[in-house]
């Protein structure tokens, strides 16, 4: 759960084993017979845990003086309750007054009257708090309140007042315990106030302060008041000094992986590898920590983002980009600003301009922002092993960040958003989804379903890589529903892309997909399954490019996929045929399709050549029809030249394939009679596209299977 930064309340929670020192510590402070006031201090860091000996301290004093029955009275000052601190003696003295009226029930004597006499001189003395400007020296200024409280006070005489309730007190004889607690977060003024009340407005008899500070804060705000001497000065005050205990690093070292190991426990995360943490705990985030404040910190923090994102990370990079944000906040923005340098692989621009050059520019990353890289260089690297290049020429390619994306690391472009924003990022899928649509592999219309909401919303790229890398937990019995699943949504997925760009079709995710289904299934039942899932398939455009591919792969890398051999293609493709011929019968479903252009193709080569042409010639003799064929063989082209940052994108029609099917002087002849009158903008668009691409065509004398192999005319 996400705490405060609290101390502990009692020795059932010590860790640190300081209970000892607090039980040692309260046997002196009931030990001390003297009657004067008595300091104690108690020095340790920011976070090394005074509050919580305090607490203990507190306890162990009931303890003891229950034990002994001696009596003792605890109070505690918190100067940080008052906003207005030059009223800081003035509120001690009415909380003691307060402490005090306490004991009226058991008839002590004289309290009467000393709780007046204490009103009286915590009034006297509020005035010249008030009215006393800051000196410029410390001894002036602490002369200056005897001097001035004489004659400000009414008419009383102040070190009269201050003499009677002491000498009250003594005859009292009940010792109480006075601890102030953080004295080095006040301002330097304030912490001058408070020892002005320990050594001269409040040193009554038979009081003990314990005050909890850092020595080195303390002495440093002193010294910058005036005082020749901070550390002088404390010696003066404070009668015994404790410097806390440290704590061991190997007990810190339990305490911070206890407390991460818990979190880690509560929220699971996508991906977690155990042996990863314990480089990443080596390689720098154990450093990271200095005090017990550090870890409240950093567990905060990082249960706050398990909370929100742990199913959608690795959950080692989100402790260590937690870390990052924590310890290293101007490292953690340099990297959060320049994504483009730290997540992904070394591509073939950068080696080429050299390891040293990109050196530079990671130099100049963290330098502009003044982050100290030296401090966590080993955490960070660990975390973006792209990095590596730049402090010791290691190189990762494409196929390194291939690997970090199936655990989700921050090092990747794809992930590298999901750790810094805490949301899954627009067009990007959660693990709930793939969690969903893994459930449903057990139904193919289920899982088309699923997989068509990722097409809708322009997410089935990330999808499908997910889904590949958890295909192996899919039990061998649904591998043929989700072959058949991917034929549906082949036929569904954009063939638009710019591989310049990165921007790979989505029928390629899909292609790649089914492969690694068929690499699941046994050899013996890889051609099966697929001449069972062609014959109901309306998927018939990715079943052919399919066809072709395992051909291809053939003949490219020695009968990879032997077992479909000749006469097994020549199976599938009459199944294929098959389906083609019955889609052409039921409206324009076949029409829609991006892979018109193959599945044409294939009609014409596998099967009745005769048929294809006829469904063409009807497409083509409609007005409508005849532009959704012409939209189906334009295909983009990019490019990148001439210093230009971003590629050039053309559209143009695909002579040679439109030639593959029908007579291209039918279509030129049909692109003619075209009435622009009727045309929408978009229909209007594709015709000029292709009238432009037929210019070109005819003007270059080239036969189409030539067409386009080399520069465009006019370009």
């Amino acid at each position: 759960m996400i705490s405060p930064d609290s101390p502990i309340t009692g020795q059932k929670d010590d860790k640190l084993g300081r209970a000892s020192f607090a039980k040692a510590l309260a046997k002196a402070v009931l030990d001390f017979d003297g009657e004067d006031s008595f300091v104690v201090g108690i020095h340790g860091k920011w976070g090394t845990g005074k509050s919580s000996v305090l607490n203990l301290l507190v306890e162990e004093l009931a303890v003891l003086s229950a034990a002994r029955s001696q009596a003792v009275d605890v109070l505690r000052f918190n100067p940080w309750n008052f906003s207005d601190q030059n009223q800081l003696v003035l509120q001690f003295l009415r909380q003691f007054t307060a402490h005090l009226r306490k004991l009226e029930s058991s008839g002590t004597a004289g309290l009467k009257t000393l709780l007046e006499n204490l009103d009286q001189y915590a009034t006297a003395l509020a005035p010249p708090l008030e009215a006393i400007p800051v000196l410029k020296h410390f001894k002036v200024f602490a002369a200056g309140i005897r001097m001035v409280t004489k004659t400000i006070a009414g008419g009383k005489d102040v070190d009269s007042l201050f003499a009677t309730v002491s000498r009250q007190l003594r005859d009292m004889k009940r010792k109480t315990v006075v601890i102030i607690d953080d004295i080095d977060r006040l301002t330097a003024t304030e912490i001058r106030q408070v020892f002005q009340l320990v050594k001269f407005s409040a040193r009554f008899p038979y009081v003990v302060y314990v005050l909890a500070f850092d020595r080195d804060a303390v002495a440093k705000a002193l010294s910058g008041l005036g005082v020749s001497s901070g550390e002088e000065y404390l010696e003066k005050i404070v009668q015994v000094s404790f410097d806390l205990p440290p704590i061991s690093e190997q007990t810190m070292t339990l305490m911070i992986s206890e407390a991460i190991e818990k979190i880690v426990a509560t929220y699971p995360s996508a991906h977690f590898d155990n042996h990863r943490y314990g480089n990443l705990f080596h390689s720098g985030l154990r450093r990271s920590f200095a005090s017990l404040r550090d870890l409240r910190r950093f567990i905060n923090g990082l249960e706050f983002g398990f909370g929100m994102i742990a199913k959608e990370v690795n959950g080692v990079d989100f402790i260590g980009v937690e870390a990052l944000r924590v310890f290293y906040p101007k490292v953690f923005d340099a990297i959060r600003r320049n994504k483009e340098i730290v997540a992904g692989h070394i591509d073939i621009f950068e080696r080429d301009k050299g390891a040293d050059a990109f050196r530079a520019r990671v130099d100049q990353m963290f330098t502009s922002t003044g982050a100290d890289i030296e401090a966590c260089k080993s955490l960070v690297v660990e975390l973006f092993p792209k990095l590596q290049y730049a402090y010791s020429k290691t190189l990762h390619g494409a196929s390194s960040e291939s690997q970090w994306e199936k655990s989700l690391r921050v090092c990747t472009t794809r992930y590298f958003d999901f750790y810094f924003q805490l949301v899954v990022p627009e067009g990007e899928v959660s693990a709930a989804d793939i969690e969903t649509t893994l459930e449903s592999t057990r139904n193919q219309n289920e899982l088309v379903h699923n997989l068509v909401r990722y097409v809708d919303t322009d997410r089935l790229r990330p999808a499908l890589e997910t889904f590949r890398a958890h295909l192996k937990s899919v039990p061998a019995e649904r591998l043929a529903s989700v072959l058949g699943a991917l034929l549906e949504i082949g036929d569904r997925a954009k063939h638009s892309g710019s591989m310049i760009a990165g921007q790979m079709p989505e029928v390629l995710y899909v292609s790649w997909a089914i492969f690694d289904v068929i690499d699941l299934l046994p050899r013996q039942d890889r051609v099966g399954t697929l001449e069972d899932r062609f014959r109901v398939t309306d998927g018939v455009g990715t079943a052919a490019d399919l066809i072709v591919t395992i051909k291809a792969i053939n003949e490219k890398e020695d009968k990879k996929y032997g077992e479909f051999d000749d006469q097994a293609l020549g199976r599938l493709q009459s199944v294929v045929v098959d389906r083609i011929r019955l889609l052409s019968e039921t409206g324009g479903s076949l029409l829609r399709k991006d892979f018109l252009p193959k599945i044409l193709f294939s009609w014409k080569t596998w099967g009745d050549a005769t048929e294809a042409a006829a469904y063409i010639a009807n497409i083509i003799s409609s007005p409508k029809d005849f532009i959704v064929f012409l939209d189906k063989f334009i295909y983009q082209t990019t490019s990148v030249g001439g210093g230009e940052k971003a590629a050039r994108i053309k559209n143009k029609l695909n002579i040679r394939a439109i030639a593959e099917v029908t007579d291209i002087g039918a279509i030129i002849k049909r692109i003619e009679s075209v009435d622009d009158q009727t045309l929408s903008s978009d229909e209007k668009a594709i015709v000029d596209i292709a009238r432009e691409s037929l210019r070109r065509f005819q003007k270059s004398g080239l036969p189409p299977e030539q067409f386009g192999q080399g520069p465009d005319l006019d370009d």
